[in-house]
């Protein structure tokens, strides 16, 4: 009896060793301030995810810092307001940041109908550029990289604030393979034409070795750092059967170098309804890798917008958490 005894004491001892570490695990991964379970990444911090759908796909209940989240899609999948939505998740932290606008297109008109509340706040603490070609953008998340360490006094001896108490930092590149390099530019104001030799090669190949470097550059730092980008379908020949696959414009090397790689799709046929004068969208988010979690899994947001009087539109993500699904 005595040995019967001891062996489930030891048992139920192990297992409540156990589910104390879990706890422990959940208890400090909870944003700024938090701690992560994993001794080696200690520094690493967050901000709440707005949803427990968000929560389901990605695994945890926080976008930790120090990392770099690809979010793309078709043209019209909402890929460029989600990302930019990512201000208002960081707005309780008083997050500061960037936005690159790499296509000289659309992305302040959807920041002004997204973040006005966010600038309200934090005047000053938001920058938006305009990029024309891959050396500039390179050059300017570099920039916005210093101006993330000077806001929270990293490396100054006496000025640098704890790591629980740094203040994030969102770092948004809309598009990542919108541009060209300086080389093709000057290409084309020479002659006036691209020729075949100048297919985005050049573009991949400056962009694949940046990212080798990139997601260093961002260790210990209170970086999220944000590109979104355009899918492409290519026909390949696989046998005597035509295959359509999937790829990211820009080089291969976004698609390891990432973090978190996210897409967007619109439902089809797009669900839109009036009510007092709001629409909606249900869109569709799929994790397609995710270096801290689960791969695969998905979930359902609803975008929504609303015409004002003076003609502009304002647009915000209501994460009511339309279904779970996997």
């Amino acid at each position: 009896m005595a040995k019967k005894s001891k062996s489930k004491t030891a048992q139920v001892s192990r297992v409540g060793n156990i589910l104390a570490s879990a706890k422990k695990g959940h208890l400090y991964e909870v944003g700024v301030g938090g701690g992560v379970f994993d001794p080696k990444m200690s520094f690493v911090r967050g901000i709440r995810l707005p949803s427990l759908g968000l929560m389901h796909m990605l695994g945890f209940s926080s976008l930790r810092d120090s990392c770099t989240v690809l979010i793309d899609g078709k043209s019209g999948s909402s890929k460029s307001s989600l990302a930019m939505d990512l201000f208002n998740w960081g707005l309780p932290y008083a997050a500061a940041g960037a936005i690159i606008d790499t296509e000289n297109k659309a992305a302040f008109d959807i920041a002004s109908g997204m973040l006005n509340t966010v600038t309200l706040y934090l005047p000053g603490h938001l920058n938006m550029y305009t990029r024309i070609c891959i050396e500039e953008i390179q050059a300017t998340v570099g920039e916005e990289l210093n101006r993330c360490r000077l806001m929270n006094g990293i490396g100054k001896k006496d000025e640098e604030l704890s790591r629980d108490n740094h203040i994030p930092f969102i770092l948004i590149t809309d598009s990542l393979a919108a541009t060209p390099s300086k080389e093709t530019k000057d290409l084309v104001a020479k002659q006036g034409f691209i020729d075949r030799g100048h297919g985005g090669r050049t573009e991949a190949l400056l962009w694949s070795g940046w990212f080798h470097t990139h997601e260093s550059n961002l260790l210990d730092l209170p970086v999220i750092s944000v590109f979104v980008n355009h899918i492409k379908e290519r026909q390949e020949q696989v046998g005597a059967r035509t295959v359509s696959k999937t790829i990211n414009p820009g080089g291969v090397t976004q698609n390891y170098a990432t973090t978190i790689h996210i897409r967007c799709s619109g439902e089809k046929p797009f669900i839109s309804e009036k009510v007092d004068g709001i629409s909606y969208q249900n869109i569709h988010l799929s994790c397609v890798k995710n270096s801290r979690g689960p791969t695969g899994l998905r979930t359902v947001a609803r975008k929504c917008s609303m015409r004002n009087e003076d003609g502009t539109t304002t647009f915000w993500w209501d994460w009511v958490d339309v279904r779970l699904s996997s």
